[in-house]
């Protein structure tokens, strides 16, 4: 059986306390998140994070109001 989950993909700085403040900014929105992971891409342009959120709308919304861009499925393998 195979499980499919929707999830955002973010490109963070990559310096100490960046990831913190994109985590926080959701939290103060009412968004929980409820895993992540990331790795740095070989452009060095910053680290992928990908994430799940309880609400994946409500998530986009915000990052996308803040000024965090969401990095779409087919251009993931391009960071």
């Amino acid at each position: 059986m195979t499980l499919k989950y929707h999830v955002i993909s973010t490109l963070v700085e990559d310096k100490p306390g960046a990831l913190a403040k994109e985590i926080a900014l959701l939290s103060e929105n009412g968004v929980t998140v409820e895993y992540s992971y990331a790795f740095l891409g070989s452009n060095n342009k910053g680290a992928l994070v990908v994430l799940r959120a309880d609400d994946q709308e409500k998530a986009e919304k915000v990052l996308l109001s803040n000024g965090i861009g969401i990095i779409k499925p087919n251009e993931v393998y391009r960071v």
